[in-house]
């Protein structure tokens, strides 16, 4: 499975500290998702990074409760193919997004049991998603409002307090404004982290890479205590 086209393999520099499966956004696994899984993986870790376009559009005409199914299960294989990969099954598994793909990293923490999540880092989410692509989703004032959509704070509360959530946001990013709800959903289990002077597409990975990497920290609760950055 790791051997797909929408599939990018980024090993760790040794000693592996965990796996990383990381969803893109709408346009892919573009560049910027490329430049910090490639930072990620000289931090020790496993970085899988995956293209959602291909899935989410195939199954979009499936019923719900099917779509639904046959996505989870698609991405339970890729979380258990990647921890193969790097022979990572006793070491942390997080899953990570961007926008889209953080919606989905949500989803997936909320509805799949195994392999056991350790963490979701959740890169701009919006505070509702669904697991398709349309073009609303490329506008940005668009917030999907059909049956099949889904809310990130429902998901919150429905995902074990033993997964931790880190919400990253960029601080000029308008798709923030569910985020209190989002972060009251998990008390405990969820924080904000905030990167300065950057906005939704996190282009300038210079900036967001060192806020991601100690959200990461805090999602593996690697250090003393959580450590929020900006408000």
């Amino acid at each position: 499975m790791l051997r797909a086209p929408e599939v990018s393999v980024y090993p760790p520099t040794p000693p592996l500290r965990g796996t990383i499966v990381f969803f893109g956004n709408d346009v892919g696994f573009w560049q910027p998702h490329q430049e910090l899984a490639d930072f990620l993986s000289r931090q020790g870790y496993a970085v899988i990074g995956y293209d959602l376009r291909n899935l989410l559009k195939s199954n979009v005409d499936h019923p719900l409760v099917e779509r639904n199914a046959i996505i989870g299960d698609s991405i339970a294989r890729l979380m258990s193919a990647s921890l193969a990969e790097f022979h990572g099954e006793k070491l942390p598994l997080v899953l990570m997004g961007h926008s889209l793909g953080a919606e989905v990293a949500i989803w997936a923490g909320a509805h799949i049991a195994q392999p056991q999540i350790t963490g979701i880092v959740a890169m701009a989410p919006g505070g509702r998603g669904h697991l398709a692509i349309t073009p609303l989703d490329f506008l940005s004032s668009a917030l999907p409002k059909g049956p099949d959509s889904f809310s990130m704070a429902d998901l919150v509360k429905s995902t074990s307090p033993q997964i931790r959530i880190a919400i990253v946001r960029g601080a000029s990013d308008g798709y923030g404004g569910a985020d209190p709800q989002i972060v009251a959903a998990g008390p405990g289990h969820v924080q904000k982290f905030s990167i300065p002077f950057a906005g939704h597409s996190l282009k300038r990975i210079l900036l967001a890479r060192y806020v991601v990497e100690r959200a990461l920290d805090w999602v593996l609760q690697m250090n003393a205590a959580p450590q929020v950055v900006g408000n």
